[in-house]
């Protein structure tokens, strides 16, 4: 049976989050099963994206391009040529870039750890690739769906390039069941690999009593505060949050500040405009992106997480929160339950008052004990079974390393 030489392709920024997350401990799984079986490395498709994985442990080399492709890259940064290049890109793909760089290198198979548009333009390689979520197809109001022809790249991707790969990775079986209903994908080509906890959050050591007050000081906490780690799109909904604050306030008399981390995806401006509007401004804590020791104090004080997010149903903040004795209060919409667990509050998205009324029974619960996180062996098993698999096929043509197959 064939030695594989997998190239495991990682092409994002710690700033990300929980796609950042993610796609490592995707990397990490598909080494762990490979073992001694087969050969995989770790491909960052630029210089800054592999220092960016070093910091958290993973060695990797980078794609070195092109200069046309380095131009190519300064010209997608300004926002009037982005639109156009996405056009000519979506007309006449990429060919051959990965492709090249797998047969130079020997790699029978590629794996994607996120849904980059790179992906297109590999034709003649075989690879796996990752799915998020279909939240374009529950959700396609938001901006982010509308801006670059979103969801027509992500339509494309599942009608076009999902059928190609010789497996897909979701987190959850939900997604496997949604892709079937929609685009009638085989169940069967699924590695189901659940989402994972922040490694540098969950082994951060636990912040002395003068660290936590140079924390409170540095943020201005002197009140009780929920804490909210995501990234500022249209559809994490911090508006939701801003709404059952100030209803809080007026009917209740309740006052507690939110904290809320994360780089800033075109909402930022919107949800701080907001907030000054509603007049709740002094109680928006807004801190940026944040190391991870930081983001495990603010999770052990804060009197709960609170995510109200559209899309979903699985999120890495709830299985942190969980695992550091922090309250939930998760949106209730379909697949969340079943994901988050009977132990956390439920929020009606249509309702901030509803939100208010979570916080309150937030406020006045006592702090659940932390519940260790429990990562099984499946999903390496899983992935383990599908490079044998693919092996066994393999094995009926010649291998990029020994020249090009007839």
């Amino acid at each position: 049976m064939r030695r594989l030489r997998v190239g495991v392709v990682l092409s994002l920024s710690e700033e990300l989050g929980g796609g950042f997350v993610q796609a490592s401990h995707v990397a990490n799984l598909f080494r762990a099963a490979a073992g001694s079986a087969h050969d995989v490395e770790f491909v960052a498709t630029d210089r800054a994206g592999a220092e960016e994985l070093r910091k958290v442990g993973i060695s990797v080399d980078h794609s070195s391009g092109p200069v046309l492709r380095l131009v190519t890259r300064w010209l997608a940064s300004l926002p009037r040529t982005r639109l156009l290049l996405r056009r000519i890109y979506r007309r006449f793909p990429g060919r051959g870039s990965l492709d090249a760089m797998a047969r130079k290198r020997g790699y029978d198979l590629l794996v994607f750890t996120n849904s980059t548009r790179q992906i297109r333009g590999v034709k003649t390689t075989p690879f796996i690739c990752s799915v998020w979520d279909v939240c374009h197809r529950d959700h396609p109001e938001f901006p982010d769906l509308r801006i670059d022809s979103g969801f027509e790249w992500r339509e494309d991707f599942f009608r076009n390039v999902l059928p190609r790969a010789s497996a897909y990775i979701v987190e959850s079986d939900w997604t496997t069941q949604r892709l079937v209903n929609y685009y009638g994908l085989d169940p069967s080509r699924a590695i189901v690999v659940p989402l994972a906890p922040s490694p540098g959050v969950l082994s951060a050591d636990v912040a002395t009593t003068d660290e936590v007050q140079q924390l409170r000081t540095r943020f201005g906490l002197a009140r009780p505060f929920l804490y909210y780690p995501a990234q500022f799109w249209a559809h994490k909904n911090h508006i939701y949050i801003l709404r059952a604050l100030k209803i809080l306030a007026e009917t209740e008399g309740i006052t507690v500040d939110a904290v809320f981390s994360g780089s800033d995806r075109g909402n930022l401006s919107h949800v701080l405009n907001t907030a000054e509007r509603l007049g709740v401004r002094d109680q928006i804590k807004y801190v940026g992106f944040l190391p991870a020791r930081d983001c495990a104090t603010l999770y052990r004080e804060a009197a709960a997480l609170v995510m109200p997010a559209y899309y979903g149903p699985t999120n890495i903040p709830p299985l942190e929160a969980r695992a550091l004795g922090c309250t939930v209060i998760y949106s209730d919409e379909p697949g969340f339950r079943d994901f988050a667990g009977p132990e956390a509050l439920y929020c009606d998205l249509t309702d901030p008052g509803h939100l208010a009324g979570c916080i309150q029974a937030a406020l006045a619960r006592p702090r659940p004990a932390p519940v260790p996180h429990h990562q099984s062996d499946e999903a390496r098993v899983a992935i383990r079974q599908t490079l044998q698999r693919l092996a066994a096929k393999f094995d009926s043509w010649q291998a990029w390393s020994a020249g090009t197959p007839e």
